[in-house]
């Protein structure tokens, strides 16, 4: 008998909806990755690098032209000056990132604060290394933090706060406020911030991106992870990058480099070069805000209520005028009587918290869309 690390089981319909493809013919609304064509000068210039022969093992840690282009970027946007060198490690995704940081930095009895709906990597790869998830419930109806309520649930065991922002699923984004409740409760400590910023291109209503990166007392003890997929569509490609002060990025790549030991060379090298045209990932905000404009006003035709979205590409909806059926059961009857997919919330939350939303990805073509509406104003 094997006596598995991990307890928690996938839902059937989470693992249905993960393993859905063009020919099942149904409107995929469930996976947040935006469904665009790569840029084409992105795919010219990898076809170029591998023409010309860079197809081998070089740098364990990221090509250090892309680590430098990186440095600049957020230099740029938020001010803060990491060293290429020691402080930015290229990985293989966001999430990669996410479970390299907490394997190299929570050890056996570490508590670690999440912040719940949440993404649904965080717990198991706490748990996977001996820490224990210690939740806090985010205050609907905008999904926001109660920092009083942190506060109180800060320890001598907690080792790491996981931030989140733009949120997946909720499109929450965190204001300057939050920071520095946050510099306060973690000031005189010794806990580690992980922030998840896969979003940090799409935020709205002109808001400015909250990236601890800002906050230089917040930098000095924070791990970032960000990816290159949702920024370029190419979340196929699977690379993304982490950020972090090199006394913890020195115990992040002795995870890493038992790990993986290279990454795609040539994307890499497209990558260095592309970053240099910033309109590429400026513009991502007015593009995605017209995608979530246009989807609400659809929806706003139907009996689902669409919830405030500040950030992201998901869009949660009340569902509660059409049926009081369970979250789960209201997204499998969308899945297998309408060829909708959606996720749950309670897929989000580690007891399966029951409740009357849904979230739905509209990082997608205004005729998916479109279909989609027509479906919905039936319901």
């Amino acid at each position: 008998m094997i006596s598995s690390k991990l307890t928690q089981k996938r839902n059937q319909l989470l693992l249905e909806i993960q393993g859905l493809s063009p020919k099942d013919k149904v409107l995929d609304l469930a996976n947040d990755h935006p469904l665009f064509p790569v840029p084409s000068g992105l795919v010219e210039l990898v076809a170029g690098y591998m023409s010309e022969g860079f197809n081998h093992c070089l740098m364990p840690f990221g090509e250090i032209v892309l680590r430098e282009q990186i440095a600049h970027m957020i230099e740029t946007l938020y001010g803060y000056g990491y060293d290429p060198q020691n402080e930015i490690t290229i990985c293989g995704g966001a999430t990669q990132a996410i479970y390299t940081s907490i394997t190299a930095l929570v050890r056996e009895g570490d508590e670690v604060l999440v912040f719940e709906p949440a993404n649904q990597c965080y717990a198991p790869s706490i748990e996977i290394n001996g820490g224990r998830p210690v939740y806090v419930q985010l205050k609907e109806p905008d999904f926001h933090i109660n920092w009083s309520e942190v506060r109180k649930m800060v320890t001598g065991k907690t080792r790491m706060i996981i931030l989140n922002s733009p949120h997946n699923p909720t499109g929450a984004v965190l204001g300057p406020n939050d920071m520095k409740e946050l510099q306060r409760i973690v000031r005189g400590t010794n806990i580690i911030i992980l922030s998840d910023e896969v979003y940090q291109h799409m935020v709205y209503n002109q808001l400015e991106h909250e990236s601890v990166a800002r906050y230089p007392a917040l930098a000095k003890r924070s791990m970032i992870a960000y990816s290159f997929g949702e920024t370029y569509n190419i979340t196929g490609w699977g690379l993304g990058y982490c950020v972090g002060p090199a006394k913890l990025m020195r115990e992040f790549r002795k995870i890493q480099q038992i790990q993986l030991s290279s990454f795609n060379v040539p994307i890499q090298l497209a990558l260095a070069e592309f970053m240099a045209q910033r309109q590429e990932y400026l513009h991502l905000s007015e593009f995605y805000q017209g995608k979530r404009d246009y989807f609400q006003h659809l929806l706003n035709e139907t009996r689902l209520t669409p919830l405030p979205v500040w950030g992201g590409c998901s869009q949660l909806v009340d569902y509660s005028q059409i049926s009081q059926d369970p979250d789960w059961t209201f997204a499998s009857k969308l899945l297998h009587n309408h060829q909708i997919a959606a996720i749950p919330l309670s897929a989000f939350h580690h007891e399966g918290k029951m409740n009357k939303y849904v979230r739905l990805c509209f990082a997608r073509h205004e005729s998916a869309l479109d279909s989609a509406a027509k479906i919905f104003s039936k319901l």
